[in-house]
């Protein structure tokens, strides 16, 4: 499920773009177990960070990049 309009809007302006292709991410509330995951618009790589259910931890995880 996508995460609410405000909720959404907030973590938007914080994430990153795709590390592969440079696309849009959104950010979704998974069915099972409540965990986060964050799927690109254009070229739909979706990921999902193992531990991390909280939208603040998956954020921080996404925009982690290697030097």
């Amino acid at each position: 499920a996508l995460l609410s309009g405000l909720e959404a809007l907030r973590m938007a302006d914080k994430m990153k773009k795709c590390p592969f292709c440079g696309g849009e991410p959104q950010m979704l509330k998974g069915f099972i177990k409540g965990i986060t995951m964050i799927v690109c618009s254009e070229c739909k790589a979706t990921v999902s960070f193992g531990g991390q259910e909280s939208c603040e931890a998956s954020l921080k995880a996404w925009n982690r990049r290697t030097k």
